[in-house]
């Protein structure tokens, strides 16, 4: 692993060409926004610097619209800041961009009762709740292995400060009418207290035995939304001075964004209180319940009817189901019992993919959203490519500091026909740009408006998605900082139990340190040997790309998928076989076409 505080501070200059400094107040208030989303020394930021070259990404693309709307009440789109090359650039627009329309301020609202419409994304999940009976399926668990002196007391205080301080987490859903409400419970209404077991009487396989039990059953227990917490915790004590801490959120309450929001305001509030200082948390100047009324305010008229006017476009004629090769029929009841598969490439292949990106004026994650779909369009025999991704749906500034449920989920339609690789860059680039611009939609209601049928076997509009940890603000980083307790190591804890919200759920990173990749699959679908083949096959493509994807006449036909010893076997085939193949297709063509009428 890379020691970062050992690495010397990064030098940006060789991005920017000969430095420039900022001589407008436009410009100077985009060079400090800059700063801040990209940690760059406001000093060392040219007006010649291009965001995307500094290390900007999607997400924080969209935080950038955010600040700018913030700091100075003007609103651009997604599209000017991935055109604009430069500061410069981005600041003439800006100036430019005085008569738009801006997006309403998301204001604390004065409430005379405690019972509140929920947000779209909310009213979904307590009907799926609803119809399941309970389910575990969207709790939201973090376990780690503790390596000294927790204060258990300690603990508990800086969790009843957190429930305190987010109404969401003691928030619970009841129906009137057939619709959900969120009814906010008063804090002398609510007892939290951490669940505790002392298993250190216990050793060697019956302790990690015991332990697994226990973590394993309060991943799977599902939380009672009309009654509990939205947060539950739990501490395993395993001997003197370690444990095993157990955090679990129910999704209605929380999302991967939230996560990380709590895991800072718990190592902040912990350092405090164990240095016996006071909450040192800003105040909160809205609450989740504001943003539902925000939300079901701003989606109407005009804003609503023009957004999904393009989704409606946009997802005309949608398959109802992808069309990769099921190792097992499709049970009636999706079963949501998951496997798990991974990958990992090289940090000289992520470095050529990163300069691929950057030669075709993309975002790495559309880089890999790219390379995904042509896997899974080699695989299934289809153009017609759709894939889920989440998207963080924080685009004011006050709500970055919440916990709740804001993530959003886009619906990515891709096609694969394009003959040139730049072409089908320009076309992936297009895809993400307007869906970007268009995101407000909650995917609930537009799976009403689409009048997509209903199915217990599968979910709706996509059953493959995608992420990285940039969808929720995670850098590579964060993640591994974030429980750096004084006097207390804390390392994640592995636990078997993995659930299957889709067919596929890939997640992918890249990093200049390398690419990860992490296959979740539902095991009532697919057999892991099927999944191995295709994290293969993923691997070959984005290492073939990472090689020739800078060639200007690069054809997405010449990105190699198959393995040298596959390519072997199927010319043995081939050689072996009476069939009359087409003379006009080429043996690439034939590798490939068996490759995918016999995935294994």
């Amino acid at each position: 692993k890379v020691d970062r505080k050992a690495l010397p501070v990064p030098d940006n200059s060789a991005l920017q060409g000969e430095y420039i400094a900022p001589s407008t107040e436009t410009e100077r208030v985009l060079v400090n926004i800059w700063s801040e989303l990209l940690n760059v020394a406001p000093e060392s930021i040219s007006v010649t610097a291009n965001f995307f070259e500094l290390g900007g990404h999607s997400l924080l693309s969209i935080r950038l619209a955010s600040n700018i709307r913030a700091s100075l009440k003007v609103e651009v789109s997604l599209q000017s800041i991935f055109d604009l090359a430069t500061l410069r650039e981005l600041a003439i627009a800006v100036e430019q961009a005085a008569n738009i329309l801006l997006r309403p301020a998301l204001l604390k609202v004065e409430r005379d009762t405690e019972v509140v419409p929920p947000s779209f994304a909310q009213q979904r999940l307590w009907f799926i709740d609803s119809l399941q009976g309970g389910s575990p399926e969207y709790n939201m668990p973090m376990a780690f292995d503790v390596d000294g002196q927790l204060d258990i007391g300690l603990v508990t205080a800086v969790f009843n400060s957190i429930i305190e301080r987010h109404e969401v987490l003691r928030t619970v859903y009841v129906e009137q009418a057939g619709e959900a409400l969120q009814y906010i419970r008063s804090l002398s209404d609510v007892h939290f207290d951490i669940k505790y077991d002392d298993l250190s009487q216990l050793s060697g396989k019956s302790l990690d035995a015991e332990v697994r039990a226990l973590v394993e059953l309060d991943i799977t227990t599902a939380f009672n939304l009309a009654e509990d917490l939205m947060l539950r915790v739990s501490y395993i004590k395993t001997g003197h001075d370690k444990g095993v801490l157990l955090f679990n959120m129910h999704h209605i309450a929380s999302d991967g964004w939230s996560m990380e929001v709590l895991t800072k305001e718990f190592l902040s509030l912990y350092q405090a209180y164990s240095e016996g200082r006071s909450n040192p948390l800003a105040p909160l100047e809205v609450q989740y319940a504001d943003y539902a009324y925000w939300q079901r305010d701003y989606l109407k008229g005009e804003v609503l009817a023009s957004q999904l006017d393009y989704w409606c476009m946009k997802l005309d004629e949608l398959p109802a189901v992808h069309s990769l090769q099921l190792d097992y029929s499709r049970p009636v009841d999706k079963q949501h019992v998951g496997g798990m598969v991974k990958g990992e490439l090289t940090p000289n292949v992520a470095q050529g993919l990163l300069a691929v990106a950057k030669a075709h004026q993309i975002t790495p994650f559309m880089l890999l959203h790219g390379a995904l779909s042509l896997l899974l369009s080699r695989h299934s025999n289809t153009n017609d490519i759709v894939v889920g991704t989440p998207v963080a749906n924080r685009l004011q500034a006050e709500l970055e500091p919440l916990i709740g449920f804001f993530v959003n989920t886009l619906v990515l339609r891709a096609d694969t026909s394009y003959t040139s690789l730049s072409d089908y860059f320009a076309h992936i680039r297009q895809v993400h740009l307007e869906a970007q611009s268009n995101q407000d939609v909650p995917f609930e209601q537009l799976v009403e408006t689409l009048k997509v049928p209903r199915s217990t076997a599968h979910s709706p509009l996509f059953q493959i998605m995608m992420t990285t940890n940039t969808d929720y603000g995670l850098d590579d980083g964060e993640a591994s900082k974030v429980f750096e307790l004084p006097g207390v190591g804390i390392q994640p804890y592995g636990t078997t139990v993995v659930t299957a919200k889709f067919d596929l759920d890939i997640s992918l990173n890249i990093s200049e340190q390398g690419v990860g990749l992490n296959w979740v699959y539902d095991k009532s679908l697919f057999s892991e040997s099927h999944v191995e083949q295709l994290n293969g096959h993923l691997c070959n493509l984005l290492t073939a790309l990472s090689e020739v994807g800078q060639l200007p006449e690069q054809t997405l036909q010449g990105l190699e998928m198959l393995s040298a010893d596959e390519i072997q076997h199927l010319v043995y085939d081939l050689n072996n076989t009476a069939m009359d193949y087409p003379k006009d297709k080429c043996i690439h063509e034939l590798f490939e076409e068996q490759a995918r009428d016999n995935p294994g």
